[in-house]
Order: C-alpha cells, then sequence, then structure tokens
C-alpha cells in the first residue's frame, strides 16, 4: 500500500522540488518538502520550508493554519530566527508574519 499524504504519493526531494518549481505557491507540496527534509535530519532546509509555508498560508487568509506551522516551527528550534516574535505579535496581523525574512 503507498502511503499519500496531502493527495501526493510519497516523493523525493526532486519531485517536490520539481512541483514547486512550477507551482511556487503549492503549499501543500512545500509542507511536505519541509517535513521530508526534517526526516532526513536537515532541520534548517525544513525550517525554512516551513516558515515559507506559514507566510503562504498568512497571505492566504489561513492566519490560524500559519500560526500552528509557527508553532511547529518553535517546538523544532525555540531559537530559530525571530520565531517567537512572530508567535507573541499573532495578535498584530501586520507584525505576524514577514516575507522578508
Amino acid at each position: 500500500m503507498i502511503k499519500k499524504t496531502y493527495g501526493f504519493k510519497l516523493k523525493t526531494e526532486k519531485d517536490f522540488l520539481s512541483i514547486l518549481k512550477t507551482e511556487p505557491d503549492n503549499i501543500h507540496a512545500r509542507i511536505r518538502l519541509a517535513d521530508l527534509y526534517f526526516r532526513k535530519k536537515k532541520k534548517g532546509k525544513a525550517l525554512e520550508n516551513y516558515k515559507l509555508a506559514a507566510d503562504q498560508l498568512q497571505q492566504s487568509g489561513k492566519t490560524h493554519s500559519a500560526y500552528a506551522i509557527l508553532k511547529l516551527i518553535y517546538n523544532i528550534d525555540p531559537d530559530w530566527q525571530d520565531i517567537k516574535e512572530l508567535l507573541y505579535n499573532k495578535k498584530d496581523s501586520k507584525k505576524f508574519l514577514s516575507s522578508d525574512k
């Protein structure tokens, strides 16, 4: 049996990068790529992709989902970049996520 998550069969890093090259706003592929990096112990790449997914979710109005991703980042590495500030400023939507980081 092939496991499926977010409608994708389990794929390789190359597969997800290919999807994201043609569909850069594909949040599900971005999250799956981050999950893959995390499983491969590539924490930096995983966190970067989770943050990109959170940014995309926030921009599409899915604030609660974006916040859940930020909490995941915090649980992985509470000292990563400005994650604490992002979590604490959730109520101020203009400060919640910043695309320039």
